[in-house]
């Protein structure tokens, strides 16, 4: 038996739906996404981890070669790559609730200082071998 509701029974058939049922529809599948968290937009807040980890990257070669002491530039740039991979490292397992020794609120400065101190180093090499 055919009765005038049926079409509309199923709202996933968005031809049969009505206009309302299928913002209901829409509305509720939004409601069901999960929403982006807002601490995973990085990329505009963390310019100045690039200039600060430049200028203290400048300041380090000028003051190595004013001391006379530039070949430990080099070591100096391997140093804080390794702190920067621990930095990450500790940034990922709060990240994912692994090793929880600190608030959450340390996960976001941590992946800067990480980031940071990875420029950083590459700064100090790019200086050193110009």
């Amino acid at each position: 038996m055919y009765c005038l509701a049926s079409p509309y029974e199923n709202t996933s058939i968005a031809s049969h739906a009505r206009p309302r049922q299928r913002w209901l529809i829409l509305f509720s599948l939004d409601v069901m996404m999960p929403r982006r968290s807002p601490d995973l937009v990085y990329v505009p807040r963390i310019w100045p981890v690039f200039a600060i980890s430049s200028g203290a990257a400048l300041v380090v070669w000028l003051l190595a070669f004013l001391v006379g002491h530039a070949s430990a530039l080099p070591s100096l740039a391997g140093v804080s790559f390794c702190v920067g991979v621990l930095a990450f490292i500790l940034f990922l397992l709060l990240k994912y609730r692994i090793f929880v020794i600190a608030p959450e609120t340390w996960e976001l400065p941590l992946f800067r200082i990480s980031v940071g101190l990875w420029w950083g180093a590459f700064v100090l090499l790019l200086l050193f071998y110009r």
